[in-house]
């Protein structure tokens, strides 16, 4: 089942569809970085991030790397 999540903002009363992100730690001294779209070995600071409409999806995605964790994005 899909379940998409949207949450209001009461200043300006406007909704917002809850994102997802994946983030994982690629080396312990770097930090973690977020998982962009397309080939890993081809991303640079450019790469736009690969974003999820539901945590389910989002989870599949951190399930292929060691470290990867889903985080809320925007």
């Amino acid at each position: 089942m899909t379940r998409l999540i949207i949450k209001t903002d009461p200043d300006t009363k406007t909704f917002k569809l809850i994102q997802y992100a994946v983030v994982f730690e690629p080396f312990e001294t770097e930090g973690l970085e977020y998982v962009k779209q397309g080939c890993g070995a081809m991303w640079d600071d450019k790469s736009p991030i690969k974003l999820f409409d539901t945590h389910e999806d989002a989870q599949k995605e951190a399930d292929k790397w060691n470290t990867g964790q889903v985080v809320q994005y925007g």
